[in-house]
């Protein structure tokens, strides 16, 4: 870490002496040694755009697509999309370091050249006259040598080689004494076709690279070189064996029409993007303004819009909402008097992303919004939402991943998704993944909601048309891609044999962090239910804890299960008034309800374990009591005089039963303590004398526990720094954010 610290502080040194190059190594001596150094890679983009800009092109000058780190062939789209990553990636660091105001003023200015259709053709026209006829196939930086070029591209004195058709392979170019390459092939040509003479191009660039001292292994140097090497192949014995340089495939869909001004109507919810420049903020269209602009001969729109602002209801939602974390699913009001002018686009980019239709009016003012089936959502991959609230600035620099919504948002069960990986040689077009051969699916639970980011426009086509996956694959708007983005990438064509035929060569997603741990909700098998069994399911409370109870009857030919709901039969006069107020009953006698409903399994959490019923004028009374040996949460400062807003608010404490409830005696429990740093693992507490801390707790306080947790022992986890008697605790029995 010392070591990574002082390369980039002597990299700062350099940047502020203008040495850009030096400084970019340094920087990539850093990384290497701790890959997460602040602002490294920031840094490293900064010198990047500095080293580009010092590379101008006779006639053209600077290549502003190289400033923006992308080719002559993209489109519209494309350059927005790289426009904003690299305003977002640098702007937090404007007036830190050296060089970072010179690097946005350059990505401006190549944003203004090429957002404009004009300048750009004009710009494209000198470009290519600059480059000779290979001018559209030159990529910008951090291009890796290719294999062939990398075994010949450096002599024993260090010197670069380049290999041409007139080449005996052995002329050096970054000599004292260069020698210039004869002829140039085209890089889209596989055939060998010689197309040019371009010995004054070999020479600028050997030149000004040979003026910049870099040394053989250097980054930059690597880059450079390979961007002239784009326009050539290397004669290694034949024309057949010639490297053959392409462009990446073109996406599909022109995202950019979604969102023309024909599109825009009075009453319409929009997302607009936010100040991280993602599609988080909603706003609802009041009027629209039109007027003719000659000059351009085209239609100038004004909206005038009533921006949705988050309406958080519950504890955890307004601790999200408080702490100035983006929310993009649950409730939205509307702001009654506020009217704001927007214009449709704002400096070449637009500022609206997308159409919503899944709004949800409850009431004129009050919308509600989840992820509906066939959306695309990004989800944060490290979803840390304990460390976010406490401490916003901690989700700075978080990764994401993609998904796929496959079933309708629900408040009990949340929602099931579908993992997305990426097509290779393409950048915004998905699919599902898959993991021996089925698709790599999971529930979300309705606590986890805040862990969507934002809805990226999608647009689904059939991939066999297309030279892809058989089958849906889903092309993405780029402008809603996250930068961090980790996804895995796979073949555009899969094996005849089938896609996933070998288990072993199969790489394993990455799985999403649930809220507390990694480990995933049970997805019980039809097999695992029968008439007669009790189990308890996630409610409809603001957290969704597993405290309601059904008896089942079996399984249908969908796959749901056809089940019958418990209700409390109270018999003290505190559970009698704790009923009346439909508060969540958890412990006590129960009875089967008269209604018959059929459930999705990812509603069940764990089988209970029950006292014998006992027949009462043809109701069957249920016990239901804490057992010795399981887990149960109960309520923090519990009081018998409680009331829903109570709840709402409350805190948990998680206790381990030592003895069986009875109606004959007190159960006694014992209270646990999460292991330091191991959110799902907890252990017994002990008092300042070392000994545990147990109570007894009586049939009248039985209303003070919430529900069980389903828990085990791991063995062997010691080994692992978390004392060996740790329970392991089911983290969606847990509150999602747990108060302070």
């Amino acid at each position: 870490m010392e070591a990574a610290i002082r390369e980039k502080s002597i990299a700062i040194g350099l940047m502020k002496s203008n040495d850009y190059m030096k400084a970019r190594n340094k920087l990539l001596d850093a990384r290497n040694l701790c890959s997460g150094l602040e602002n490294i890679n920031e840094l490293i983009t900064v010198c990047d755009i500095m080293c580009t800009a010092q590379f101008q092109l006779p006639g053209s000058g600077i290549d502003w697509y190289w400033i923006l780190q992308t080719t002559r062939t993209v489109d519209e789209s494309v350059i927005d999309y790289k426009y904003t990553n690299l305003i977002r990636v640098l702007g937090p660091i404007k007036g830190k370091f050296p060089g970072v105001e010179s690097a946005l003023e350059l990505i401006k200015q190549a944003y203004d050249v090429l957002s404009d259709r004009q300048r750009r053709q004009e710009f494209d026209l000198k470009r290519t006259a600059s480059w000779g006829p290979c001018g559209g196939a030159v990529e910008p930086l951090n291009i890796a040598y290719p294999k062939e070029m990398e075994a010949t591209s450096q002599s024993s004195s260090g010197s670069k080689r380049i290999v041409s058709e007139c080449s005996d392979k052995s002329n050096l170019i970054c000599s004292a004494r260069a020698q210039p390459l004869k002829r140039v092939r085209s890089a889209s040509e596989g055939d060998g076709q010689v197309v040019a003479e371009n010995q004054a191009l070999v020479n600028r660039v050997v030149a000004n690279t040979c003026n910049q001292e870099a040394s053989p292994d250097s980054a930059f140097t690597k880059a450079r070189f390979n961007n002239v090497e784009k326009c050539l192949v290397s004669s290694f014995g034949s024309p057949s064996s010639s490297m053959v340089h392409k462009e990446p495939t073109h996406e599909f869909y022109d995202f950019a029409n979604n969102r023309k001004a024909e599109v825009f109507a009075i009453g319409q919810t929009w997302a607009a993007y936010d100040q991280e420049k993602m599609p988080r903020n909603f706003a609802r269209i009041n009027s629209i303004e039109k007027i003719y602009n000659k000059e351009t001969n085209s239609t100038d729109v004004t909206l005038y819009v009533r921006w949705l602002k988050p309406a958080p209801l519950h504890i955890d939602e307004k601790k999200w909402h408080e702490a100035g974390l983006p929310i993009c699913c649950g409730y939205f009001m509307q702001e009654k008097f506020n009217i704001d002018k927007c214009n449709r686009m704002v400096g070449g980019r637009p500022v609206f992303s997308h159409f919503i239709t899944s709004f949800k009016d409850l009431t004129n003012d009050l919308f509600e919004l989840y992820p509906q089936e066939g959306e695309v959502w990004a989800v944060y991959k490290d979803w840390k939402p304990f460390n976010w609230c406490n401490d916003p600035k901690t989700r700075k620099g978080c990764q994401f991943q993609l998904v796929e919504i496959l079933t309708g948002y629900s408040k009990q069960a949340g929602v099931k998704v579908a993992s997305l990986v990426k097509v290779a040689g393409f950048t915004s077009i998905f699919r599902r993944q898959e993991i021996q051969g089925s698709d790599f699916s999971y529930q979300i639970t309705a606590p986890k909601s805040f862990i969507f980011s934002h809805n990226i426009p999608a647009f689904r086509f059939a991939g066999e048309k297309r030279g892809l996956f058989p089958g849906m694959v889903l092309e993405l708007d780029p402008l809603s891609i996250p930068e961090d983005v980790v996804v895995e990438t796979v073949a555009a064509k899969p094996p005849v044999e089938g896609r996933s035929s070998d288990a072993s060569s199969t790489k394993h997603p990455i799985p999403i962090s649930p809220p507390i741990s990694s480990a995933p909700k049970p997805k019980w098998p039809a097999e695992a239910f029968s008439s007669g069994q009790i189990w308890a399911i996630y409610d409809d409370g603001p957290d969704a804890m597993p405290r309601r109870y059904v008896i089942v009857h079996g399984v249908n030919s969908g796959g749901e299960v056809c089940v019958t709901y418990l209700k409390p039969h109270p018999k003290l006069e505190d559970e009698v008034k704790w009923v009346e107020q439909s508060l969540p009953v958890a412990c006590g006698s129960f009875r089967t309800g008269g209604v018959i409903l059929n459930l999705q399994v990812s509603r069940f959490s764990h089988l209970m374990k029950c006292g014998d019923s006992s027949s009462n004028s043809n109701k069957y009374l249920h016990k239901i009591y804490p057992r010795e040996g399981e887990i149960w949460a109960m309520y923090k400062n519990w009081n018998s005089k409680w009331n829903h807003s109570n709840l709402v608010n409350c805190q948990y404490r998680y206790v381990e039963i030592l003895s069986s409830c009875s109606e004959d005696a007190e159960m006694r429990i014992a209270s646990l303590v999460e292991v330091n740093g191991r959110k799902t693992f907890f252990h017994r507490q002990l008092n300042d004398d070392g000994f545990e801390l147990t109570r007894t707790v009586s049939m009248k306080e039985l209303l003070s526990f919430s529900h069980q947790v389903p828990a085990f022992i791991v063995p062997g986890i010691e080994n692992h720094g978390i004392p060996a008697d740790s329970w392991h605790l089911e983290p969606d029995a847990l509150p999602a954010i747990p108060a302070n």
